[in-house]
């Protein structure tokens, strides 16, 4: 059974409100507990949503605008297929150059993909798009999709490793439980975003609507990409991470 032993030395079982107090902090206790941070895991706790905030806006509305100009359940297929591939081909390679190079250059490498992404994204949608024929503009789709996949198979291995080197291994399941939770809160975020832009447009699933919401994607997406380069490998807790944190009293 769970005890708690006090400065006395006597042990003794906690109650339901010690127990309740240790699963739900008070607002200060996370205030004082999130300032204690290292400085690239607070960071991280920033970035992570953001960028599940644009993943929300365009996934979902990508394979839309597939689907509206090829009017092909495979090629929609297909285009996401693109992305994921891209993905798994360069993770493994991102996550050894990240431990030869260093995190932060690999993040900063992410950053600069995310950046020629959502360039790609403003070029295509707002100059070829309105000129070229369908099947141009789903190629030129293909290919965000890919620069898409690619930064994230980039960005992710760095990422989870500088965030993992800057939590102590005492406070870890606690401090990644936060950043799941700030991720689904993006994810959440972004279809709300999403909902709401096409109900001000007039709540109708057309070309120019879809076009609105993947560009509003894109440049949310220019947030997470200027923060990356603020990550530091020497803010790093380094050998400290292995260190447990002080139990917290009650």
């Amino acid at each position: 059974p769970l005890t708690i032993r006090k400065p006395c030395g006597l042990v003794q079982s906690p109650t339901l409100r010690q127990l309740f107090a240790l699963m739900m902090p008070t607002p200060r206790a996370c205030c004082s507990s999130c300032a204690s941070l290292n400085w690239n895991a607070r960071l991280a706790l920033i970035v992570s949503p953001i960028n599940m905030v644009g993943v929300g806006l365009t996934e979902s509305t990508m394979a839309a605008f597939a689907f509206l100009i090829t009017r092909s359940n495979f090629l929609v297929g297909l285009s996401s297929t693109v992305s994921g591939l891209a993905l798994l081909l360069v993770a493994p390679c991102a996550g050894c150059l990240a431990d030869r190079v260093g995190r932060q250059a690999v993040l900063r490498l992410a950053s600069a993909l995310a950046v020629l992404s959502a360039a790609w994204v403003f070029v295509w949608l707002l100059y070829f798009q309105p000129h070229t024929s369908d099947r141009t503009c789903y190629a030129l789709l293909l290919g965000s999709q890919f620069l898409g996949g690619l930064r994230r198979g980039i960005q992710q291995p760095a990422f989870d490793a500088i965030f993992g080197d800057s939590v102590a291994s005492g406070r870890r399941s606690q401090i990644y439980s936060w950043l799941s939770s700030l991720r689904k809160l993006g994810l959440a975020c972004g279809p709300a975003t999403a909902a709401a832009i096409f109900f001000a447009r007039g709540d109708s699933w057309t070309e120019p609507e879809l076009v609105a919401v993947l560009l509003a994607g894109a440049a949310v997406r220019l947030v997470p990409a200027a923060l990356l380069w603020l990550f530091r490998d020497e803010r790093s807790l380094g050998q400290e991470r292995g260190v447990e944190a002080p139990p917290r009293r009650l």
